[in-house]
């Protein structure tokens, strides 16, 4: 009995695991890099919530040891340190402090849990991130996985959750 039991139970965990692998066969995930000169986009659609790259995996991945929520409540401890963020953006022109330099930089809003307390203004490089930066002109809103850093150079007392973006992921 014990044995036909092992056996159901093994057919159906195959079953399972044959629909999620069908899930996401089709799907493609790009990353794109600051330090390489091709940023890259990606032909996913997928809702965050079906996302199986987690901010986990991401940090494990990067050598990443803090998240925004840390750079958030601890800022001039943690100037020049990277940190991950993750959440849905839009297209923001928000330049202050020391993010001013709109020629250079566009700036991205992301809402990494709805609230807008914890909500980050990212800027990223208009050449490399360029195709992102289409992508949100024409009203998309991907989510993206990124890396962000306040450095020395731009960190201004005082000033809220605001970073240079290092790297970023979208789908």
């Amino acid at each position: 009995m014990r044995k036909k039991i092992s056996i159901i139970t093994g057919v159906i965990v195959l079953l399972v695991f044959g629909i999620v692998i069908g899930r996401y066969a089709n799907e493609t995930i790009i990353f794109t890099d600051a330090k390489t000169t091709a940023p890259a986009t990606t032909t996913s659609t997928t809702e965050p919530s079906t996302v199986d790259y987690t901010i986990n995996a991401y940090m494990k991945e990067k050598g990443l040891t803090l998240k925004a929520k840390d750079i958030q409540f601890d800022m001039k401890n943690n100037v020049d340190k990277e940190f991950a963020i993750e959440g849905s953006v839009e297209l923001a022109d928000y330049y202050n402090y020391g993010f001013t330099d709109e020629s250079k930089y566009f700036c991205i809003k992301v809402s990494a849990d709805n609230t807008v307390s914890n909500s980050w203004y990212l800027y990223c490089d208009r050449t490399v991130y360029s195709k992102l930066f289409d992508i949100l002109k024409e009203n998309g809103k991907p989510y993206i996985t990124a890396t962000g850093i306040i450095t020395s150079s731009k960190f201004k007392d005082g000033q809220g959750n605001m970073a240079e973006a290092e790297y970023i992921k979208w789908q």
